[in-house]
């Protein structure tokens, strides 16, 4: 089964937030949004745990109500066919909630309680007592039937004497849609039926994980994975038959078999006994039954071996979170193996102290596990290579604040991208992903500038600069994302993008008409770049769109005047070349050519 939607209402610094799941789902936003609360809660009601008063708003007492609630949907035959959710499923999903109030008396949290919302059947008249039910004629013809005329029969037998008395009085039977938690066994059975959460916080110790105790990742691999490996190998029964055979020598319990010096050894320590206390006393070696897991797990560590044998605390912190990763999903994959459950993992900012290209490996890893029935992931991320934008659009969720605690979530469908016989904007961005990786960044920004490509990156490197120089209001280049499309036919897909998840944005990029006639407009290829022109207007509007004329490189050298821009070295280069030697003085710009800068860097910033 996979968890489609989450819904959150005052839990820790969110008041409100519903956000719809996918396979594979990333959560962007700002710092301290809530990102890392969203996968808190997540993992609170599929783990079937209980919030404490550090999860409280601001754990400040209030007549509210905490309230988390989940919908799974996807569910498998063999989830299906499990007592604990058969009689839970409403339409093909499974809807859970753990509520509660703050409990003014004590000053803390009040007691939890989970709910489910099915279908609730209603027995009119029937009572699980014994003595009220032999009352009720209809029901004690059933009692005597099945023969369980006492009160523990009668107990044992409930499931039967419901079953006969919907085969027999159906008229007595009504059901009811509401959130309940009646006849529901949330710590055990229905937990077992729910997914496994596999979660990897941002912060952790290595140490912890790796405890040589019951309860950490490392104590239950050992336990559960490790010893029955061991206990299957033949040497293992003849170190435990040499380990039971010098127990009972130490303990003296064979006949004629004894430990050279240890006999010796407790006789003189009854004899130093006896004199200082006038006893006849005789001081033995007692030992307690041993046990081999714990004994073994308590000598057993993991090490990394790389040219070395070295300690996992002294490699990198990248390699200690991915063997944390690592041994939390192997325990998970024996667990829902045994138990048939799907896994759910929530992974907060999976790049953390990892190289970037190992980044995309990472998130093809995980995309790749989203894809089958028994995985579903969920992250929360600050890196735009994380993003799966162009391959699952709806995969992204951007969360905003309203100021108010209430989150805002924008989301985006998978038919966002325009697509016809020509032209398909999901493989142009696909494309562009493969070589800007960077256009993700658009996607953390405050305010957006999309241009198209390098060279226009190359020379807005200095807006600060060029602001002072041509007194230009800069207050906005802090908080202004420059972004390159790697492609004017990309912009549109990105404009779209950027539009539905609600971040302010500009477009600036060439007109490209490079001197053609109408006539030879009227007989250009689709996708030509002139008519990209008119598809960046339609989505973006004018206001918001600033066309070079006729290219980028026109705002630093004037073909009439200086001649064309030099082409050794690429544009970009030359482009940065010429704009720092223009804010060293170095050289001095046309006034035409000023001017047009002046006008592009007025439009991005003011």
């Amino acid at each position: 089964m996979k968890l489609v939607r989450i819904d959150i209402k005052n839990f820790r610094g969110i008041s409100s937030a519903s956000i719809s799941l996918e396979n594979f789902t990333t959560l962007i936003g700002s710092n301290n949004i809530g990102k890392s609360t969203i996968l808190k809660a997540i993992k609170i009601l599929v783990d079937t745990t209980n919030p404490t008063s550090e999860d409280w708003p601001f754990r400040i007492a209030s007549n509210d109500e905490m309230i988390i609630t989940g919908t799974f949907s996807d569910i498998q035959d063999a989830e299906r066919s499990k007592p604990a959710i058969s009689n839970l499923i409403h339409n093909g999903e499974l809807n859970i909630r753990v509520r509660t109030k703050w409990d003014h008396d004590n000053e803390c949290m009040g007691t939890p309680s989970y709910e489910a919302y099915y279908s609730k059947e209603s027995i009119d008249e029937f009572t699980t007592s014994i003595t009220a039910a032999r009352n009720i004629p209809w029901l004690f013809d059933i009692i005597r039937e099945l023969d369980c005329n006492n009160s523990k029969a009668y107990k044992e037998m409930q499931n039967d004497v419901v079953g006969l008395i919907k085969q027999r009085h159906p008229e007595k039977v009504t059901s009811e849609l509401c959130w309940t938690s009646e006849g529901i066994n949330f710590k055990n059975s229905l937990q077992q039926a729910l997914p496994h959460v596999l979660y990897i916080p941002a912060c952790f110790k290595i140490e912890d994980d790796l405890k040589s105790q019951k309860g950490t990742p490392f104590g239950f691999l050992f336990s559960n994975r490790v010893y029955p490996v061991l206990q299957a190998d033949s040497s293992f029964t003849q170190y435990t038959s040499s380990l039971e055979q010098l127990h009972k020598k130490m303990k003296g319990e064979l006949d004629g078999e004894l430990i050279e010096g240890l006999q010796e050894l407790m006789e003189s320590i009854t004899e130093s006994l006896n004199q200082v206390m006038d006893l006849k006393s005789k001081v033995k070696l007692s030992l307690t039954e041993i046990d081999i897991n714990a004994a073994l797990m308590k000598a057993a560590t993991l090490v990394i071996e790389d040219k070395l044998e070295t300690q996992l605390e002294y490699q990198g912190s990248g390699v200690q979170r991915a063997l944390a990763y690592a041994l939390l999903e192997s325990n998970a994959l024996f667990e829902v193996t045994e138990s048939q459950r799907s896994t759910l993992i929530l992974y907060e900012e999976p790049e953390l102290y990892i190289h970037p290209h190992l980044m995309r490996l990472l998130r093809d890893k995980l995309r790749e596990k989203s894809s089958v029935s028994a995985c579903q992931v969920i992250v929360s991320t600050h890196s735009p290579f994380l993003i799966d934008i162009a391959e699952n659009p709806s995969s992204l969720k951007l969360i905003k604040d309203n100021h108010e605690g209430k989150r805002t979530v924008h989301e985006i469908d998978d038919t966002i991208f325009h697509i016809d016989a020509e032209y398909n904007e999901r493989e142009m961005l696909r494309a562009a992903l493969d070589f800007h990786p960077t256009v993700c960044e658009a996607f953390f920004a405050k305010r957006v500038v999309v241009v198209e490509g390098d060279t226009e990156v190359a020379i807005l490197r200095f807006a600060s600069e060029l602001c002072d120089k041509l007194n230009i209001d800069k207050n906005l280049i802090r908080d202004t994302t420059i972004v390159s499309a790697g492609g004017k036919w990309t912009i549109p897909a990105i404009a779209r993008i950027l539009s539905k998840l609600n971040i302010p944005y500009k477009v600036v990029h060439d007109t490209d008409r490079k001197g053609m006639t109408e006539e030879e407009i009227e007989n250009l290829s689709a996708i030509n770049a002139f008519r990209a022109n008119i598809k960046i207007s339609e989505i973006v509007g004018d206001a918001n769109v600033y066309r070079v004329d006729d290219t980028f490189e026109h705002l630093l050298w004037d073909p009439v005047i200086d001649g064309n821009a030099p082409s050794e070295g690429g544009k970009p280069f030359n482009a940065w070349k010429r704009i720092k030697a223009y804010l060293d003085g170095d050289i001095n710009l046309n006034p035409t050519c000023e001017h047009k800068l002046k006008s592009v860097l007025q439009f991005i910033y003011e």
